[in-house]
């Protein structure tokens, strides 16, 4: 059997997995600061992967990177302060860069 890690698009049939390994091998950082969201993605993000924190600011984000790295981070655009492409454009830390997915509830951007 192949020992390599395995990872697969983040859809419900094809969870990124280590082989061999019952536990995910990708940490996710949820950055939302509607609780109603944070909660529906920690619900449904943590079925699949072993490390699922969230955060209602990017204050409280930055405080739980310096801690923890996270292989993807999901991010409201539109935050109280700064906007999540603002923050995820200040980020100087290359060698700890994180993947993103911005996402938000408003149609219009502008």
């Amino acid at each position: 059997m192949d020992k390599k890690p395995r990872f697969a698009a983040l859809d419900s049939s094809h969870a990124p997995f280590v082989s061999g390994s019952l536990s995910p091998a990708i940490s996710v950082l949820i950055v939302d600061d509607e609780p109603g969201m944070r909660n529906f993605l920690i619900k449904a993000l943590s079925k699949r992967f072993a490390l699922v924190e969230s955060a209602d600011s990017i204050e409280t984000a930055e405080e739980i990177r310096k801690r923890c790295h996270f292989d993807l981070i999901v991010c409201d655009i539109k935050l109280p302060g700064r906007s999540g492409i603002e923050w995820h454009e200040a980020t100087t830390d290359n060698e700890r860069r994180s993947d993103i997915i911005f996402m938000t509830a408003y149609a219009d951007l502008e």
